[in-house]
């Protein structure tokens, strides 16, 4: 049996048990554990979730987290033993530490943006197969779309109306990580079909905060 806590005090033959959630660092609420399918509680204004547990010494507590709104769990199968053994404080006082959670709760798709630098103006630049953006003047397109983390996805720079251009229909692969990411694509082109000599590598770096300042061009 699982209960939540009305007080502080532990009963005999029960075990403390803490779930902590945050979002971004900070303590988040709403976040729903269950167990066996069955609502326990949800965590309060400070992340916490705290409860008895009736269980007998070594045995298994499986939980399941659940976060509010577009957020995922990570991890959000909870597994550990309870225990009872015993510590003394600061003061000499003896205490039983709580078997302890840390839910993590996520966004389950990140932005992200890449920075086309084709070197040549007028050229469709598409996403797998569709086509999102343009160069502009300065040959350049920006691109942004929302992708869950692990998502792969593939940008290519369409010349089938400019054949004089090499290497024809040039794309570059792309893995979404676990936060918002700025990409940047070098890929100049050569007419009549000479072989470029610039690098189709992106590089990457991650983003300081979402949705902050503009795009940073990297080379």
């Amino acid at each position: 049996m699982l209960a939540v806590l009305g007080c502080d005090v532990v009963q005999p033959g029960t075990h403390r048990v803490v779930v902590r959630a945050t979002r971004d660092g900070a303590p988040i609420s709403g976040v729903a554990i269950t167990e066996g399918g069955l609502l326990i509680g949800e965590t309060g204004e400070d992340g916490a979730l705290r409860l008895d547990a009736e269980r007998p010494e070594g045995a298994t507590l499986e939980l399941v987290a659940r976060c509010p709104d577009d957020l995922r769990a990570r991890p959000d199968h909870l597994r550990g033993r309870v225990r009872a053994w015993s510590r003394r404080d600061a003061e000499g006082r003896v205490s039983t530490p709580p078997l302890e959670f840390e839910v993590r709760c996520e966004r389950r798709v990140r932005d992200v943006v890449v920075v086309v630098d084709a070197g040549r103006p007028d050229l469709d630049v598409q996403v797998d197969g569709h086509v999102v953006a343009r160069t502009d003047v300065a040959g350049l397109a920006h691109v942004a779309i929302e992708q869950p983390p692990g998502q792969r996805f593939v940008v290519r720079i369409d010349t089938s109306a400019h054949p004089d251009l090499a290497p024809p229909n040039p794309e570059q692969r792309f893995t979404v990580g676990a936060e918002d990411e700025v990409f940047y694509w070098s890929r100049p082109f050569e007419a009549d079909r000479e072989e470029s000599v610039a690098s189709a590598e992106p590089s990457r770096r991650r983003r300081g905060r979402r949705g902050g300042g503009g795009i940073e061009r990297l080379r």
